[in-house]
């Protein structure tokens, strides 16, 4: 096996790292230990997929209507921070409507 680098294993995905591991032993735990990486890789595409839906389903929700939006070609941190973002916009809706409701006379 060609010896790699930490950049260069850092920039590996895990189907790359696994195939690396492969190459370098090919010994039963490390076949054990890639197979663990490749399920959790499977798990995180899940999450993915299932956070995803749940900004789709807000979106449509909240507005009525349905956008073509390429969820699932963002990261997972993007998808969790756009999660986030609506929560904070669902919660401000909910003050404002609240501030409306105890202060009328202020134009809210």
């Amino acid at each position: 096996m060609p010896f790699h680098t930490r950049q260069q294993l850092e920039a590996m995905d895990d189907a790359e790292l696994a195939a690396a591991l492969v190459e370098a032993t090919g010994s039963e735990v490390e076949q054990v230990l890639i197979a663990a990486i490749l399920q959790a890789q499977e798990s995180k595409l899940t999450t993915h997929r299932q956070v995803a839906r749940w900004i789709e389903g807000t979106i449509g929700r909240e507005t009525g209507r349905r956008y073509q939006l390429e969820l699932e070609g963002m990261s997972l941190r993007a998808l969790r921070d756009l999660q986030r973002l609506l929560r904070d916009l669902e919660s401000e809706k909910q003050n404002a409507a609240r501030r409306a409701a105890m202060e009328p006379w202020r134009g809210w």
